[in-house]
């Protein structure tokens, strides 16, 4: 199936970074990236490498202001149409709160499929874990990092209002 073989091929220039033209840094971390593929992806990546901006003349772009959990993960999905959560949760971040990360970065450069893939990532374990303290922590994250019209934000509002008589009463038992 040539398409397999296609993802595979870019999985493996992902990894081994041949043939790279721009470097994407976070923090203390560098990736070997190629406009090819992040710019025809991202409107964000195709104006800062082909506009008037020193990112084009220099092939380097600085995500330092980004969550270096969600970085690596948007990177990955460019290549390999998906993402792992190996390094966030060695790092100690909840699965959920680094799709809400992986969500907002999405949403700020600009790549639907993304989007699309970390809400609905996101949307199976919200669903189940809802109750739980982990799910109410990350709700500054989701409220304060993410638009008003965000569907990560709705979904929220969602499960909120399905699961309303419940809330209730856990909040009278405190």
């Amino acid at each position: 199936m040539a398409s397999k073989d296609m993802v595979e091929g870019l999985k493996g220039l992902f990894v081994s970074g041949y043939f790279s033209d721009l470097v994407i840094v976070c923090g203390e971390r560098n990736w070997k990236a190629h406009r090819s593929i992040v710019c025809t992806q991202s409107d964000f990546f195709m104006k800062a490498c082909t506009g008037k901006f020193k990112e084009a003349t220099e092939r380097k772009i600085d995500l330092g202001d980004d969550n270096p959990d969600a970085v690596p993960a948007m990177l990955q999905y460019l290549y390999k149409r998906e993402y792992s959560n190996d390094d966030a949760v060695a790092a100690g971040t909840p699965v959920a709160l680094l799709h809400v990360r992986v969500y907002n970065l999405a949403d700020k450069y600009d790549i639907a499929s993304l989007k699309d893939h970390t809400l609905a990532r996101f949307k199976l374990i919200a669903d189940k874990h809802w109750k739980e303290q982990a799910f109410a922590k990350m709700l500054p994250e989701i409220v304060n990092d993410g638009p008003e019209s965000s569907l990560l934000r709705q979904c929220v509002i969602n499960i909120f209002k399905n699961n309303a008589s419940q809330l209730c009463q856990s909040l009278l038992l405190i």
